[in-house]
């Protein structure tokens, strides 16, 4: 993924300018991940997804509260867990947004928390931290390339 990006970044580039831009340390890309579960997974409890499921849909789970929350743990132990297969007859339209929209609360008093008490926070804080972090590294230096020439 790394490769493809900054293949997409240097493509308008000679190519014999682009190889310090692909070492780790010239920071053109950093990829950083939520671990081995996808965005929802890695942001919020079974508990706390089921509630927001639960609020977002057209009716009520069929088998209650209890029995959902254990559906959301077994879709998050699978091999391919996915929000989207927790409950695919919810009537939930753009099920990842409404979601998103949902727990938006639960994950701002999380960051908030964390500002308050100067931690780490969750995931996506430390990614826009980083982020941010990266883009000023070059806020106002010079930025060279070199040309490296063939040895004969």
């Amino acid at each position: 993924m790394r490769r493809l990006l900054l293949d997409s970044i240097t493509k308008g580039l000679p190519a014999d300018l682009r190889r310090d831009l692909y070492t780790r340390d010239a920071r053109i890309v950093e990829i950083l991940t939520w671990g081995k579960w996808p965005f929802e997974f890695a942001h919020f409890s079974d508990r706390q997804l089921a509630d927001a499921l639960l609020a977002l849909a057209a009716a009520a789970y069929p088998r209650g509260r209890t029995t959902f929350i254990t559906q959301v743990a077994h879709v998050r132990s699978s091999d391919s867990s996915n929000v989207e297969r927790i409950w695919p007859t919810s009537g939930i339209a753009n099920l990842k947004v409404s979601l998103a929209n949902e727990l938006w609360p639960v994950l701002e008093r999380r960051i908030q928390t964390a500002i308050s008490r100067r931690t780490k926070g969750p995931a996506l804080m430390q990614a826009a931290l980083r982020a941010n972090e990266l883009a000023m590294l070059s806020y106002r230096r010079n930025m060279s390339v070199r040309r490296h020439l063939r040895s004969r």
